[in-house]
């Protein structure tokens, strides 16, 4: 008697242990020499690195978009990269004196800046070249400067309609564009209309010089 509820037990834990390993799923093998793909966040778009590291996506846009991101104001125009000597020549009067400062992390050598003008500032490196302006509608709600024809008030569809690339992010809350090393970002009035209330465009790779 002993020994067949022995066995009964033994033959119980042996059909135990093979519905498990019935149940169990083998992970998808992957081929050997294959790499995974990775997903970009913003595009969705699958890439892989030749390395197997996790690299960007890389930035495609329409290089027409770039003569476009002219800053302009009663016919008076410039773009990022142009030297501020030049620039100022065609701009008037600045109308408060203009303030220089250290970045946050940086050296004397590295001291930017900040000319204020009616409807907008611009910012220069420490070497005069220009790398960042913008647009306040909330300090300056009457401003008529525009950037690639874009004022404060138009509507996010006037700004997606204005650029053949696509926006590198696209929310209530702003619309962000990237051409090469030009970031440009139109924030939207979420709380009230809806529409543009601030234009920042910036050469990223001159403003971390």
């Amino acid at each position: 008697m002993k020994k067949s509820v022995l066995l009964l037990a033994v033959l119980m834990l042996v059909f135990a242990v093979a519905l498990c390993a019935c149940g169990e799923q083998k992970p998808a093998e992957q081929k050997s020499g294959e790499q995974a793909p990775v997903v970009d966040d913003e595009s969705g778009e699958e890439y892989t690195d030749e390395s197997g590291e996790e690299t960007p996506a890389e930035n495609v846009f329409d290089p027409a978009d770039l003569d476009k991101l002219v800053v302009e104001l009663n016919g008076a125009t410039f773009m990022m990269d142009e030297k501020y000597e030049d620039v100022k020549k065609r701009l008037g009067s600045e109308v408060r004196p203009a303030q220089t400062y250290t970045p946050c992390g940086g050296s004397d050598d590295e001291q930017v800046t900040t000319h204020y003008y009616d409807g907008y500032e611009l910012e220069e490196t420490h070497d005069g070249i220009v790398y960042h302006a913008k647009i306040s509608g909330i300090d300056n709600p009457d401003s008529k400067a525009t950037v690639a024809g874009i004022k404060i008030g138009d509507t996010p569809d006037k700004v997606r309609s204005t650029f053949a690339t696509k926006p590198d992010s696209d929310s209530e809350y702003t619309i962000n564009y990237v051409f090469g090393k030009i970031f440009v970002s139109f924030g939207l009035d979420f709380e009230g209309t809806g529409n543009v209330n601030y234009i920042s465009i910036d050469d990223f790779e001159l403003a971390g010089a």
